[in-house]
C-alpha cells in the first residue's frame, strides 16, 4: 500500500494504533470518531493495529532480544513497548552502568519516513538536559538494529500514587513542581510533551520524579510554516480540549493536562467524569471541571491554579514556568505555616512550666494516658531476644494489651506447638499438644479471650483454621481450608466479628483471600488473583478495619504489598519492591506498615514503609541472618520479629563412601549450589556479601572469589558447559526470570558479563556436545522440559509428562528428568524425538527422590534421597547399566526446606560435592524505643 503520510502524521498514526489494538472492535470506530482524525488516517491505524495484533506476540517478540548486545550495550530485560519502539534495560560494559534501549519496533523498519521520525525524537528529547527529565545519552546502530540510548530511571510510575486517594498537599506541591519545571525547561526549547498523565512521571526512591516519554514531543510549529495541525495521540483522559478536538498541540495543552494530574493528585478523582475515555474526552469538551473546595488542606491558590490550568481558554492558562514558580511559593509557604505554628505550642508548655511542678505533672500523666496513637520509633530501640531456646521460634502474635506474646516453637521445624509468654517475664507455657500436622500463621482475637491459627494436616495440602483459649484447653474448628498453606498468614478484625486468611478456590492451586463472618458461618472470596500469579498471602486488618494489606506473589521471591478496602474491592500496588517479602504489619497509627523485604539485598530486613510516601522506606533493622513475619502491640509500641540464622557449607565426598566427608567452603551465611567444573573448579551461590552471588574456588576450595555483582536477584542451578569454560545459570535480573550464561574460562582473571539465552525459564542443563542447553518452561501450560539450540532452530519441547529438571548423559543418548512433586527418575532418547511413550520411570516406589536434588556422570546418577521417618537424609547411587540403588553415604540432619539442595559429581565420578546445613535456628526479638 502506497502511504502518503508525512513523517509528523506517522507519528500519530503508530501511536493510536497501539491504542486501538488494545480495544475490542466493536469500539475501535468510535475510539477514532472521537480523535477527530481524517478517513485515510483511521484506514491505515485500523490496519496496522491489525498487524500489532497478529503478528507481534509480545512475550516472544520481546524476549528474543534478551542476554544479546548492541554494540557495548548489553541486554538484560525488557521495560514496556510503545507505539513506535520497545525498550529494554542494558548495562553500558564500557561505562559500567545501567542504561535504557528503545529500539524502533521490527515492523516498522521499511518506513523511511517513521525511521527518521524516530531519529528525530532522540535528537529532539537529546536537546533537553534537566534533572527531573530522562536524559538521552546517544544513537547506537550495530547490524540492522538502531536504538536510543537513554538514563535509566528506577522508581514508582505517579499512577500509583495517583488513583482513588487524596495525597497530603505538601507532597503535591512538591511533585507539581518538579514536573511544571520539566515541562517549562522544554518548552522553552520548542518542545511540547504532548502526552503528560500519571503513567508517563516516575517518583523515584529520593523523591525526585521524572517525566517519561519524549516519544510524543515534537518541535512547536509556527503558523507561518505552512504545516497543517497535528493531532497529538495523547492518552484521551488527559487531554487538552484543543488536542481532543485534533487541533495543533501547544505548550499550554500540557499545562492542561499537567492540571488534570494536579487535581488527580490531590482530590483522588479526575476532574471530569466519565464510565469510559470517550466520556471523559465530552466532558472536557463541554463540561466544566469539579471545583477544588479550598480547606484546611487545600489552599484557595491551589485551587485557583488549578482552576487557571484548567480553562478551556489556553490564553487564560499559566504558562509552565508560572506554574512551577506558583507551586514553589505554596510549598515554602506551607512550610512556614508549620514552623510558625509550632512556637505556640513551646510557648504553653513554659507557661505550664510556671504554673508549679503539679499541674505540669498532672497534665503529663492526662497525656500518656489519652495520647494519641503515633508510629513506631525506630531510634535507640532496646532489642532484647524473648527466649534463650534453641530450635525453631516462628509466627510472634502479640496480645489485644501487648503484654504477652504467643508463638510457635519445636527443636524441628516441621512439628511445632504453641506458646504464650509474658513479656516481663516467665517462662513460655505450652498450649497445644498437636499431632495432625503443621501448626502455623497465628492471630489473637480483639477481646484477648482466643488465638487463632492454621494447621495444615499431615500428607495433604489441605487443613483448618482453629482457635484456643490462651491458657490451653481443646481446639475448636472454625473453617476447612483447600490449601492451608501455612506461610500465608491470617487475621482477626478489629470487632472480632470476622477473620481474613487465604485459600484456594476449587479447581485452582492460586492462594486468594477469604473472609470468615463467625456469626453467620459465611465465607466470602475478597480477591482474584491475575492469571499467571501465584496468589495472594497473608492478608492484614489496618487498626480501624477499613483496610486489608496483603502480599501478592508473581513468582519465585517476587512479591509487592497491595491494599485493598475490608469488605471487598479494588486493590492497588503499594510497593515496587520486585523481590522477597516475608512478612508485613501495621503500625499502630494505620499509616505505615513494617515489611520484612529483600531491598538491594538476598537477606531480609525489616522496613517501615508510609502509606504517604512509599517510595520513602525506612530501614528499622537488619543483622547478619533473615529478619522475617513481624509484628506490632499496637497499645506499646512494641514490635517484634524472628530472626532466622542459615549456616550451610560445601562438602565433599567420594562417592565410594570409603572416606568421611570433607568441608570444602565455609562462611557464617549460605554457601550453596555446588557446581565442579571438568578441571576442578567449584562455582557456587552464596549470600555472605549481602546479595546471593556467584562466587568460584579452587578446587581444594582456597581462593573463594565472587564473580557477579547481581545485588539482589535470586541465583540458582549453576552447571558448567562440557568444556568448562561457561556456566549456565538461572536468574532475576530487573524481574525478568530466565536461564543465563556466563564466560569463565581458566585462563580468566575474572567472568565475563551474563548473557541471558531463554526467558522465563529455570533448571538449566547442557547438552554434552556443549551445542544447546535443557530447561524447564510452563509455556506449554505445564512445566516441561525444552531444549534450546545455540547454534540457531527454534525451541523443542522434549517432556510430555512433565519435568522440572533434567540431565543428559556424557555419550547424548539419553536425557533424564524428574517432575516436581514426584520422587522418581525418568529418561527418554534424545534421537529420535521423544513422545509420551518414550519416557521411562528409573526408580521404584522404594526409592524417595529429592527432585532437584541429583547430578548424573558416566556410571551413576548420584541423588538426594527424602528422610523417612526413621531414616535421615542420605545421598545414593542409581547405576545406569545396571539400574541398581546404591548406598553412598549418609548426609546429616534434615534441611530446612530445599532452597539450594543440589549436588554436583566430578568428571572422573569419583566425588560429590552438597550443602550441609551445620547450624540453623530461629528466635523471636523483641523491640521497644529505649526510655
Amino acid at each position: 500500500m502506497a502511504r502518503v503520510f508525512s513523517d509528523e502524521n506517522w507519528r500519530t498514526i503508530l501511536e493510536l494504533s497501539e491504542q486501538v489494538a488494545a480495544l475490542p472492535e466493536s469500539e475501535r470506530s468510535a475510539y477514532l470518531d472521537a480523535a477527530a482524525v481524517e478517513p485515510q488516517v483511521i484506514s491505515e491505524v485500523l490496519e496496522i493495529a491489525a498487524q500489532f495484533q497478529q503478528e507481534n506476540p509480545p512475550a516472544e517478540r520481546l524476549e528474543a532480544r534478551l542476554g544479546t548486545s548492541v554494540g557495548r550495550f548489553f541486554i538484560t530485560g525488557v521495560l514496556g513497548s510503545g507505539g513506535m519502539g520497545d525498550v529494554y534495560s542494558a548495562r553500558d560494559t564500557d561505562l559500567d552502568r545501567p542504561v535504557a534501549l528503545k529500539f524502533l519496533r521490527p515492523e516498522m523498519l521499511g518506513y523511511s519516513a517513521v525511521y527518521q521520525s524516530f531519529i528525530r525524537e532522540a535528537q529532539t528529547a537529546s536537546a533537553l538536559n534537566h534533572p527531573n527529565i530522562v536524559t538521552v545519552y546517544e544513537i547506537v546502530r550495530a547490524d540492522s538494529a538502531t536504538a536510543i540510548v537513554m538514563e535509566l530511571a528506577e522508581g514508582l510510575p505517579l499512577r500509583t500514587i495517583c488513583s482513588g486517594r487524596q495525597n497530603p498537599i505538601a507532597r503535591v506541591f512538591e511533585i507539581g513542581e518538579q514536573i511544571a519545571s520539566a515541562l517549562a525547561a522544554a518548552h522553552g526549547r520548542g518542545i511540547v510533551h504532548g502526552d503528560v498523565k500519571p503513567e508517563n512521571v516516575l517518583v523515584q526512591p529520593d523523591g525526585r520524579v521524572k517525566v517519561l516519554d519524549f516519544g510524543l514531543a515534537r518541535q512547536v510549529l509556527n503558523s507561518s510554516s505552512g504545516a497543517s495541525s497535528l493531532f497529538a495521540a495523547g492518552t484521551l483522559r488527559y487531554f487538552s480540549p484543543e488536542q481532543a478536538r485534533g487541533d495543533t498541540a501547544g505548550p499550554s495543552s500540557d499545562v492542561f493536562s499537567l492540571g488534570l494530574v494536579l487535581y488527580e493528585l490531590a482530590a483522588g478523582c479526575h476532574p471530569f467524569g466519565g464510565d469510559s475515555p470517550l466520556d471523559t474526552v465530552h466532558a472536557i469538551l463541554n463540561g466544566q471541571p469539579e471545583q477544588l473546595h479550598p480547606d484546611g488542606r487545600i489552599p484557595q491558590q491551589f485551587t485557583a491554579l488549578v482552576g487557571a490550568m484548567l480553562s478551556k481558554d489556553q490564553a487564560q492558562r499559566p504558562s509552565a514556568g508560572e506554574a512551577a514558580q506558583a507551586l514553589g511559593q505554596m510549598a515554602r509557604r506551607l512550610s512556614e505555616q508549620k514552623h510558625r505554628a509550632a512556637k505556640p505550642w513551646r510557648s504553653r508548655l513554659l507557661a505550664l512550666a510556671s504554673v508549679g511542678a503539679t499541674i505540669l505533672t498532672l497534665a503529663a500523666v492526662l497525656w500518656i494516658k489519652f495520647r494519641p496513637v503515633s508510629d513506631f520509633d525506630s531510634r535507640n530501640l532496646h532489642i532484647q531476644p524473648l527466649t534463650s531456646q534453641p530450635g525453631w521460634e516462628a509466627d510472634p502474635a502479640f496480645s489485644p494489651d501487648g503484654k504477652y506474646i504467643a508463638f510457635t516453637w519445636s527443636d524441628h521445624p516441621e512439628n511445632p506447638q504453641i506458646y504464650v509468654k509474658r513479656l516481663d517475664g516467665g517462662e513460655p507455657v505450652k498450649i497445644t499438644d498437636n499431632l495432625a500436622g503443621h501448626i502455623g500463621a497465628l492471630a489473637w482475637s480483639p477481646d484477648g479471650k482466643r488465638i487463632a491459627y492454621k494447621i495444615q494436616l499431615r500428607g495433604s495440602n489441605g487443613g483448618e483454621i482453629l482457635t484456643i483459649p490462651p491458657n490451653g484447653g481443646a481446639g475448636k474448628v472454625v473453617t476447612t481450608l483447600a490449601n492451608a498453606n501455612v506461610t500465608s498468614g491470617l487475621d482477626w478484625s478489629p470487632d472480632g466479628g470476622k477473620i481474613v486468611f487465604s485459600d484456594s478456590p476449587r479447581g485452582s492451586s492460586q492462594l486468594a483471600l477469604y473472609i470468615y463472618k463467625l456469626q453467620t458461618g459465611e465465607k466470602v472470596e475478597l480477591t482474584t488473583p491475575p492469571a499467571g500469579m501465584w496468589g495472594d498471602w497473608s492478608p492484614a486488618f489496618s487498626p480501624d478495619g477499613k483496610t486489608i494489606a496483603f502480599k501478592r506473589v508473581a513468582g519465585y521471591w517476587l512479591d509487592e504489598i497491595y491494599l485493598m478496602p475490608a469488605n471487598g474491592g479494588r486493590a492497588r500496588q503499594l510497593t515496587s519492591i520486585q523481590a522477597g517479602i516475608w512478612g508485613h504489619a501495621w503500625t499502630a497509627s494505620g499509616k505505615a506498615l513494617l515489611i520484612s523485604c529483600q531491598r538491594g539485598s538476598t537477606i531480609q530486613g525489616i522496613w517501615r514503609f508510609p502509606l504517604s510516601d512509599p517510595l520513602r522506606p525506612e530501614r528499622i533493622q537488619e543483622g547478619a541472618g533473615d529478619l522475617i513475619t513481624p509484628v506490632m502491640a499496637r497499645k506499646t509500641n512494641t514490635i517484634a520479629w524472628v530472626n532466622r540464622t542459615w549456616d550451610s557449607n560445601i562438602y565433599r565426598a567420594p562417592t565410594s563412601g570409603a572416606a568421611p566427608p570433607e568441608r570444602l567452603i565455609a562462611s557464617t551465611q549460605r554457601d550453596q549450589n555446588p557446581a565442579v567444573s571438568p578441571d576442578g573448579r567449584i562455582a557456587f551461590v552464596s549470600d555472605r556479601s549481602g546479595s546471593r552471588e556467584i562466587w568460584m574456588a579452587a578446587s581444594n576450595g582456597e581462593r573463594q572469589t565472587q564473580v557477579t555483582a547481581f545485588r539482589g536477584p535470586q541465583i540458582d542451578s549453576l552447571m558448567w558447559s562440557p568444556d568448562g569454560r561457561r556456566l549456565a545459570f538461572e536468574s532475576r535480573l530487573r524481574g525478568q526470570s530466565g536461564i543465563l550464561t556466563i564466560d569463565c574460562a581458566p585462563e580468566a582473571a575474572k567472568c565475563g558479563e551474563p548473557q541471558q539465552v531463554v526467558a522465563q525459564a529455570s533448571a538449566p542443563a547442557w547438552s554434552a556436545d556443549g551445542k544447546a542447553i535443557y530447561y524447564t518452561t510452563e509455556r506449554s501450560g505445564s512445566a516441561q522440559v525444552w531444549r534450546h539450540s545455540l547454534i540457531g532452530g527454534a525451541d523443542r519441547q522434549m517432556t510430555q509428562i512433565g519435568g522440572c529438571f533434567s540431565r543428559e548423559t556424557p555419550d547424548g543418548k539419553w536425557l533424564y528428568f524428574s517432575q516436581s512433586g514426584a520422587e522418581t527418575i525418568y529418561r527418554l532418547a534424545v534421537q529420535p524425538l521423544p513422545s509420551a511413550v518414550s519416557a521411562e520411570p528409573l526408580t521404584d516406589s522404594s526409592i524417595h527422590l529429592l527432585p532437584l536434588g541429583w547430578d548424573i556422570s558416566r556410571e551413576e546418577v548420584l541423588f538426594f534421597e527424602l528422610p523417612s521417618e526413621q531414616e535421615r537424609w542420605s545421598i545414593r547411587a542409581l547405576g545406569i547399566a545396571s539400574g541398581r540403588v546404591r548406598y553412598v553415604r549418609e548426609w546429616g540432619d534434615a534441611y530446612i526446606g530445599t532452597d539450594g539442595m543440589v549436588l554436583s559429581v566430578s568428571r572422573d565420578g569419583k566425588w560429590v560435592y552438597y550443602p550441609r546445613l551445620d547450624s540453623a535456628g530461629a528466635n523471636i526479638i523483641v523491640a521497644k524505643t529505649a526510655k
